[in-house]
């Protein structure tokens, strides 16, 4: 599958962009959907939704499990939810597993 690159600025400030493969997607949730650009980690086990996109949508937290998510460096407590996508283009909304 072939995706469009969109450039982002990066964390050094020495480079004015950096090309990343993005698509548009739709995120549902109780408060409604929300469409947003969407970065393809083709190795991810998991995706990561920023919490004030989590809240808005309506996603119940209370009794999501917690998770430590590891990085270079080092950890952040998330929480383990499912949400509803779909990616431009498609017919459908597939459930993944987010990390929040």
């Amino acid at each position: 599958m072939k995706y469009k690159y969109y450039g982002v600025s990066p964390f050094n400030t020495q480079r004015k962009t950096i090309k990343r493969p993005m698509v548009m997607v739709e995120l549902f949730g109780t408060n409604g959907s929300r469409e947003t650009l969407a970065l393809v980690d083709s190795g991810a086990d998991v995706s990561l939704v920023n919490l004030g996109i989590a809240k808005r949508l309506g996603i119940d937290l209370v009794d999501a499990e917690k998770r430590m998510m590891m990085g270079i460096a080092g950890g952040q407590e998330t929480f383990l939810s499912t949400l509803a996508v779909q990616e431009e283009g498609q017919h459908e909304k597939v459930k993944i597993p987010v990390c929040i």
